[in-house]
């Protein structure tokens, strides 16, 4: 059994985990964040674990809140308890009122330090009023940061990457978190997929690692590919919700608050009704107190950089 200890943003954090492998995982995802052992006070226990049994006793019958490609994840509100059984390969056990996330798997490295201990994560730390958004996050030189909300597909990772080589500090790829007025980021592995490789050829030596759990894509550590260490928080100056573009010209369109808040509102798991609502608050506290557009993405990073720069000032 390993254990290993974080300060994620002043949660902390203790995770155990039986296997070797499974630790390192996330240990490479929380990197930025590992921090010395504090007497045993912690915010939040996570527990890594083999085996089958012992997950499918705590199973309960919830109200579907959240559709996964290995099944759904559900919610017990007199338990306050978020389950999910991804096809008898690995299980999900959170309760987060109490600060405690279990996770089991057979052979399944990916799923459980992957999805399930992001799903663990968002409703662990919504508790405790960090609430998260599915969205890359790019800095200015001054500070200045905007958002790139979006599901899987929507070109966030291409998008952080354009920037980055432009020289935007980087908070996330694909989650941050919002915390009163700031944005908090989250520098996990960025996930690379032949095409985006295809636009940027000189990532190639930093992809040193294989696709993990059959996926296509190859995880990439920013600070091997940029030298850079990754920006911890700023204030929010845009958001900014990107699609793939058809062309190689990129489009910027102003967007009003209320849709932008339709187009957020999804990141918002409804369990505990209490920590939802705040959740939902924070996201509409977000796209009043911020330009927001839509975008769609083109191949002129250099262009869309100096466009995005005008937009925040």
């Amino acid at each position: 059994m390993t254990e290993q200890t974080y300060d994620f943003h002043g949660v902390r954090m203790l995770v155990h985990a039986q296997r070797p492998d499974v630790a390192e995982a996330v240990d490479t995802r929380l990197r930025h964040f590992r921090s010395a052992p504090a007497s045993g006070q912690h915010d939040v226990a996570i527990e890594l674990t083999d085996g089958r049994a012992s997950a499918q006793a705590l199973a309960v019958a919830g109200r579907p809140v959240y559709d996964t490609p290995f099944g759904p994840v559900t919610y017990d509100d007199a338990s306050d308890q978020l389950w999910s059984d991804c096809a008898g390969q690995a299980w999900l056990d959170v309760r987060a009122g109490a600060g405690v996330a279990h996770l089991w798997a057979t052979d399944a490295r990916w799923l459980i330090s992957h999805p399930l201990l992001t799903i663990a994560l968002v409703e662990l730390l919504k508790r405790r009023s960090l609430f998260a958004l599915h969205a890359a996050a790019m800095a200015t030189a001054d500070g200045a940061v905007v958002l790139f909300p979006g599901a899987s597909g929507a070109g966030k990772t291409t998008l952080a990457l354009g920037l980055l080589r432009l020289g935007w500090g980087f908070l996330g790829d694909d989650m941050v978190f919002l915390n009163e007025d700031m944005v908090l980021g989250f520098p996990d592995e960025v996930d690379v997929s032949d095409d985006t490789v295809a636009l940027f050829p000189d990532l190639g030596p930093a992809l040193h690692r294989p696709p993990a759990g059959g996926r296509a894509k190859r995880p990439l550590l920013v600070e091997d590919a940029f030298d850079a260490a990754p920006v911890r928080r700023g204030r929010p100056a845009a958001v900014v919700l990107p699609q793939v573009g058809a062309g190689c010209e990129s489009r910027l369109t102003p967007m009003g608050p209320d849709d932008a808040l339709v187009a957020l509102a999804p990141n918002v798991l409804l369990t505990d009704a209490v920590a939802s609502q705040a959740h939902l608050d924070a996201l509409g506290a977000l796209v009043r107190s911020v330009p927001c557009f839509s975008l769609e993405t083109g191949r002129d990073f250099e262009r869309l950089g100096d466009a995005i720069h005008a937009i925040v000032g």
